[in-house]
């Protein structure tokens, strides 16, 4: 009985910790049809309440679901009691005050301040090195010297041997009387003898004669001086008659000039002319330029200088088609003389201005000196040669003067060789003339760049 009383005890105690009760102790109620008023539930923990619930939702089918009221079944007599419920009179409220303890005042020098915390990174410097107090160091007192002074030693004293006085020197006495010369002997003076000197003729400064250079020899002597301005009048009657025959005629030339102080190198050039209107084509034939050609007529394609430039030229110039104007400074830097005076007809006039300024006595062409036949090694047979001393300042291309040769051609009469030397003997310029052939009818499409050259001007 009393094991049974227990279990009954601990499966009320789970219930009412649950707040509900087993449905295996509620007695099963009679449904019926009339309304149930809906029962409070007891205070948790009191035995023998009940509890009473309504039910206010309504099935799927309409009907209301039925109210159960539980009734908790009495306990046996012999259970203990429950206790009662003793309620306590409140506790009193006691206020606590709390008084915070009265802290010392803080001054700054108490604060310590936070160590450094050392970064690995970062070089801290070295603090101020303070000097320590070191103890004052006084020497102790030396006791009195008990040595005797030192006193040096006594040097013996030198006394320098005696020197005798040396006798005085008696001068001899003089003599008022002067020694007997002998009388002088007489000689008769020669006048000198006069030197015998030649007189030579003053000269006025003039430049060195010009070489002939190797393989030149003059076979013919020059005539008198009387004679002198005959000859040179007779080969430029000459030579003046047969460019007069000249209409048009090619030939080869060969050039070497000194230009702006720089030597250039030899040009071979075929060259054509035509007298009317003044026409000139050159083509370039030699290593020097090769495959260059120029093109100049007078008062006609612009009154320009065409140049078609050849395929060995500069890149930038390469088979082009330029112009420029006779006295452009590109023109002037490849050629001491502009290009009308090119060709056989400008030497010839330059020759008859030298011959007439001589005839009148005019010096400002110089002076010359005819040579006779000269054998020259680029002509087989021999040429005549004129030599033509050129003054100061002449032209402007020869500040100190100079030396100008020429040479004819004894059977057209033509100059065919011109070199020219300034006053040191140097070689300034060289112009050669050969392999002529007149008549050649040569008309204005020779001469005509444009149907020459299909390259346009540039």
């Amino acid at each position: 009985m009393a094991t049974r009383f227990a279990l009954l005890c601990l499966v009320l105690a789970g219930c009412q910790s649950a707040g509900r009760t087993p449905t295996s102790m509620v007695p099963a109620a009679t449904l019926d049809e009339r309304p149930r008023p809906t029962a409070a539930a007891a205070p948790r923990g009191v035995a023998g309440a009940m509890l009473s619930t309504a039910a206010g939702d309504k099935s799927k089918n309409g009907e209301e679901e039925s109210a159960y009221e539980f009734q908790l079944p009495t306990p046996p007599k012999e259970t203990v009691d429950a206790p009662s419920k003793i309620e306590l009179p409140p506790a009193p409220v006691i206020p606590i005050t709390v008084t915070p303890p009265t802290l010392p005042p803080v001054t700054p020098s108490a604060i310590e301040a936070p160590p450094k915390i050392p970064f690995p990174n970062r070089r801290t410097p070295d603090p101020t090195p303070t000097t320590p107090d070191l103890p004052t160091f006084t020497p102790p007192p030396m006791p009195a010297a008990t040595s005797p002074a030192f006193t040096p030693p006594a040097l013996p004293s030198f006394t320098p041997p005696s020197v005798e006085p040396m006798a005085p020197v008696q001068a001899p006495p003089a003599t008022t009387t002067s020694p007997t010369l002998a009388p002088p002997i007489p000689v008769e003076a020669k006048p000198p003898e006069p030197k015998k000197v030649e007189a030579k003729p003053v000269s006025n400064a003039s430049p060195a004669p010009a070489p002939l250079g190797a393989g030149v020899s003059i076979i013919e002597t020059s005539p008198s001086s009387g004679d002198t301005l005959g000859s040179l009048r007779s080969i430029f009657e000459r030579a003046h008659q047969r460019t007069a025959q000249m209409d048009s005629y090619t030939m080869r030339m060969r050039r070497r000039e000194v230009v702006g102080g720089a030597v250039r190198p030899e040009e071979i050039i075929l060259a054509k002319f035509r007298k009317e209107p003044f026409s000139i084509y050159l083509k370039w034939v030699g290593e020097e330029g090769k495959n260059r050609e120029v093109c100049y007529v007078n008062g006609m394609y612009n009154s320009k200088i065409h140049i078609l430039m050849g395929p060995g030229e500069n890149f930038l110039f390469a088979n082009k088609h330029l112009e420029f104007a006779p006295d452009h400074p590109l023109v002037k830097s490849n050629c001491r003389y502009p290009i009308i005076e090119a060709g056989i007809g400008p030497l010839v006039a330059r020759f008859g201005r030298l011959v007439t300024a001589l005839e009148k006595g005019d010096s400002r062409e110089g002076s010359a000196r005819y040579l006779g036949k000269v054998k020259r090694p680029e002509f087989e047979e021999p040429v005549e040669g004129v030599a033509q001393t050129l003054p100061a300042k002449y032209e402007g291309l020869f500040p100190g003067g100079g030396q100008r040769m020429w040479y004819f051609d004894t059977t057209s009469g033509l100059p065919v060789l011109i070199t020219t030397f300034d006053e040191k003997g140097r070689e300034l310029e060289y112009y050669c003339h050969d392999r002529f052939q007149f008549s050649q009818n040569l008309d204005a499409d020779d001469f005509n760049p444009n149907k020459m050259w299909k390259t346009p001007v540039k």
